[in-house]
């Protein structure tokens, strides 16, 4: 009985982990996130920015992180300074 309650209960996982993938990382190319590291930075930053905020709250917090490290890592000198400079 135990182990047929834990063959539910993971299947309830990867079916519930699949909708998740479809309804909220559709639009992402994980190739592209792989080889696009500013890409993939902002992905990082879609999913840490909208939290638990008003959107109009979040929107404006991912917009101000976005331009601070678009400053950052702005130029072709700042991108060899962080190791980036393949990925130009």
């Amino acid at each position: 009985m135990e182990n047929r309650v834990k063959a539910t209960f993971v299947s309830s996982i990867i079916l519930y982990s699949a909708r998740y993938r479809q309804r909220m990382l559709g639009e992402y190319d994980p190739d592209r996130l792989l080889a696009d590291w500013w890409r993939a930075l902002e992905f990082f930053f879609c999913r840490t920015c909208f939290q638990g905020r008003r959107d109009e709250v979040s929107e404006g917090a991912f917009r101000e992180v976005v331009a601070v490290r678009g400053e950052q890592f702005s130029g072709k000198d700042s991108m060899e300074r962080y190791g980036m400079a393949s990925t130009i």
